[in-house]
């Protein structure tokens, strides 16, 4: 009598428990992948931020004319309406008040910047190494955000220039 023979490969159940867990496995992976891409914009939008606030703040203390005759200040100014977000770094010429744009950082598609308190305008007074906020404040938080993440990126400007280290709130 022949010996039985025995049946190779896995059932019908073990193949889809296994392909389960294995899809599960990639979805957790590309959600993680997706929120860590995200919070690397944010964090990229406000190291560019800072870097601006840093090239005022030179800009400002050298003295550097610009387009200006007499120069009065370098400052920052900011659309926060539309996405994405943009900031403006202009001279601001003496005695007219007049404008000339410097540079101009757009910050990545779908994060969000805002103020607390709110302010319209960072300036940079020549000569004197100061920030000056408009409306006046002593210190301003910087709050960079996406429109797909919960957490925000937080940093505080003070009115002497300094800029903390930003940390996730």
């Amino acid at each position: 009598m022949p010996l039985p023979i025995p049946k190779q490969g896995f059932t019908m159940v073990e193949l889809l428990v296994s392909a389960t867990i294995g899809m599960l496995m990639v979805t957790v992976g590309i959600a993680g992948y997706l929120s860590f891409n995200e919070r690397q914009k944010v964090i990229g939008s406000a190291r560019e931020f800072e870097s601006m606030i840093q090239l005022a703040q030179i800009k400002a203390a050298g003295g550097d004319l610009g387009t200006c005759t007499i120069l009065d200040a370098y400052q920052m100014t900011f659309n926060l309406v539309t996405n994405p977000v943009t900031v403006t770094l202009s001279t601001v010429c003496a005695p007219s008040g007049t404008t000339a744009v410097v540079k101009t950082l757009t910050l990545g598609s779908g994060v969000t910047l805002s103020f607390n308190p709110s302010v319209t305008s960072i300036k940079f007074p020549v000569l004197q190494g100061t920030v000056q906020f408009t409306p006046s404040a002593t210190s301003v938080n910087t709050t960079f955000g996406s429109t797909a993440l919960t957490e925000s990126y937080v940093q505080a400007i003070t009115r002497g220039g300094e800029i903390s280290e930003g940390a996730w709130q």
